[in-house]
């Protein structure tokens, strides 16, 4: 499932939801478009899949006609890898020629035979606008052709992206509803206009306009429709359906948009009858402009989406529930969004309703038909843990967990179960869920002590790489000591410490502390021992000791070292350093020895004879010949420690 929010692209699991890949940046909402609010329904943009790629109009900045463009995000038409979200081309048209400097792309481009074809509109000044139709090769991003369809004022002084046009095309011809006070139809092959029609704007008389192209709602801006030799567009600056031979564009009909109660959002055609809604839901007769339905809705009702004509119904979303007509005979029922959703742009499926929304994406499905569904699909591949995977992560975000555990750990046996090791995307899979679980367990007061146990296991053996081993060893620790269990969350970390490949990693995104890990999970040991006590160090305490003992005096440095590394919460850790920097200096390195007699100076303040370290410190250097650095640490030693006595040899 392909959505576009602004100038940010997903790709989620369109069975579970979850995000497989992003592009763009994670910017405000609402950049380049100061007029919409957060509490609007969900805006205009929409990629285009076609071929294993997904073909998307980059938005840009508002900007003001006198304004430049330096530093701007300017607009840009992008083609990436359906599979991956990695860029195959993208055409930015400010590098072009002046006359197309300020030229941005409108939404959702049709790809067809190769070729993409796509509105651009140029700002001009004191709010003139030009429409063009473009046609790219859809495989290099080569512009072919460029045929201007129309110039107009249009009332939004000042403001780029004053209007929006979803191209169309049927045959070998590509429709255009400029929203400019015209309608084309090109060549999609030569971009040579056919014909041209001319419509009354509502901006010729101000006691017809209702909408201004700038403050339209979103779901206003709709495409031309070909449907049986006609074509029926409805402009945003006009207040009727216009029908149109699709031959020449001879007006056919011109249906009055108060037939609908003010038409807001046409919702298809079939059969000669249109359906939309405005204060209404309303079927007309496009031929005799007879009403087959009609039905008000409700004085405070508010449109907040998208609808779509599925079966015999017509769906509307209002900002607070779904709005279901029966189109035969103009039933309808309500059902309410749950607390915390809203309405927003929607895709009725056979099965389900997905309902896009300016913050996120719900998809709603009748339980009992959902979950038989699903375990029809791991009935048909008893081997296959993908289906189970499928079950479990849809079955855990609707609230049964019992259900998710069960075909959860079905999933993992099948992956065991498998001839060669899981691939890296089932791995990634099976780890990411097992995490999913984490956090459902995190919200409740008690669990079976044996799946968070499981649920470890899971996780380090489908692991794909050391971050994500560094990953859940920190969410899993918490979660351990949130249910009365340190030592696994001490033993969680001091893993991390053990494993130089993690201890090289970065700590997870989100968890505060050290970048490091290794630093990160040394500052959460001694948090988990300031809460619990020293006792339930004392294991590792022992084993630091025993460590330290054989390391001085085998002198191994290499072991003295690990010391460190592994034990850096232990009193053994700084006596570690200080024999290792001991060993430094009797071989005839004592700027090193300096530095590692420093870090133990630095790193362990409370568990080290200051006044003796000091001393040590500047042997050191005066040992390498830097006698400067040598009387600072003595100086610094004398500031410090006035009364402690300090023998020093040197001169």
């Amino acid at each position: 499932l392909y959505l576009q929010r602004f100038r940010q692209i997903f790709a989620l699991n369109a069975r579970t939801g979850l995000l497989v890949w992003h592009f763009g940046p994670d910017a405000d909402a609402s950049l380049g478009f100061d007029g919409f609010e957060e509490d609007q329904p969900p805006g205009w943009h929409s990629v285009t899949l076609s071929d294993g790629r997904v073909f998307a109009a980059l938005p840009g900045e508002t900007l003001t006609y006198y304004e430049a463009e330096t530093g701007r995000a300017g607009s840009e038409l992008v083609c990436l890898d359906a599979t991956s979200g990695a860029v195959i081309w993208r055409l930015d048209r400010r590098d072009e020629e002046e006359p197309f400097a300020r030229l941005s792309f409108d939404s959702s481009p049709l790809v067809r035979n190769g070729s993409l074809y796509i509105v651009g509109r140029r700002l001009r000044s004191f709010g003139f606008e030009d429409c063009y139709l473009f046609r790219v090769d859809a495989a290099t991003g080569r512009i072919i052709f460029r045929t201007h369809l129309a110039s107009a004022s249009t009332g939004t002084f000042g403001s780029r992206r004053a209007t929006l046009s979803v191209p169309a095309m049927h045959g070998d011809s590509v429709y255009v509803s400029t929203n400019l006070g015209a309608i084309a139809a090109v060549s999609a092959y030569t971009g040579a206009p056919r014909w041209l029609r001319l419509y009354r704007r509502n901006d010729d008389d101000a006691e017809e306009t209702r909408w201004t192209t700038r403050d339209a709602p979103p779901w206003r801006f709709q495409p031309a429709t070909y449907v049986e030799g006609r074509v029926l567009c409805f402009p945003t600056d006009a207040d009727a359906l216009l029908v149109l031979d699709a031959e020449d564009g001879a007006l056919v009909a011109r249906i009055p948009s108060d037939r609908w109660g003010g038409l807001e959002m046409l919702l298809g055609v079939r059969d000669g009858v249109a359906c939309g809604v405005g204060k209404a839901v309303a079927c007309i007769d496009i031929d005799s402009g007879e009403s087959r339905m009609h039905v008000p809705l409700p004085e405070d009702t508010q449109l907040f989406g998208r609808g779509v004509w599925a079966d015999d119904h017509l769906l509307i979303p209002t900002r607070s529930g779904l709005s279901r007509f029966d189109v035969r005979d103009g039933t309808h029922s309500e059902i309410a969004w749950e607390p915390g959703r809203e309405g927003g742009n929607l895709i009725a499926l056979s099965d389900r309703l997905i309902v896009a929304t300016l913050r996120g994406v719900s998809v709603y499905a009748r339980k009992t038909d959902l979950w038989r569904n699903l375990r029809a699909r791991m009935d048909a591949a008893p081997d296959d843990p993908v289906p189970a995977l499928d079950f479990a992560e849809i079955a855990l975000r609707g609230g049964a967990s019992e259900l998710a555990w069960e075909v959860f750990e079905e999933a993992v046996q099948r992956a065991d179960r498998a001839l060669e090791p899981p691939d890296a995307p089932l791995r990634r899979r099976v780890f990411g869920d097992a995490l999913l679980f984490v956090e459902m367990l995190r919200g409740r007061d008690e669990s079976p002590p044996f799946e968070v146990e499981r649920l470890y296991g899971y996780a380090g053996r489908f692991a794909p790489d050391s971050a994500a081993h560094v990953r859940y060893r920190f969410r899993f620790a918490e979660l351990f000591e949130s249910q009365g269990h340190p030592e696994k969350a001490l033993d969680a970390y001091q893993q991390i410490l053990r494993d130089r490949s993690l201890r090289d990693e970065i700590a997870p995104a989100g968890v505060s502390g050290p970048e490091r890990a290794s630093a990160n999970a040394r500052e959460r040991i001694d948090a988990l021992l300031e809460r619990n006590g020293r006792l339930l160090y004392a294991a590792c305490a022992s084993e630091a000791r025993r460590w330290l003992e054989s390391a001085t005096a085998a002198s191994n440095e290499a072991m003295l070292s690990r010391i460190v590394e592994t034990f850096p919460n232990s009193e053994a850790a700084p006596l570690a350093l200080i024999a290792h920097a001991e060993l430094l200096a009797r071989s005839d390195r004592p700027a090193r020895a300096a530095l590692l007699f420093a870090r133990a100076y630095h790193q362990y303040p409370e568990q080290v004879q200051r006044p003796e370290l000091l001393r040590r410190i500047a042997d050191a250097h005066e040992q390498a010949g830097d006698l400067g650095k040598a009387y600072r640490w003595l100086t610094k030693a004398a500031r410090e420690h006035p009364t402690a006595r300090v023998d020093y040899a040197g001169e």
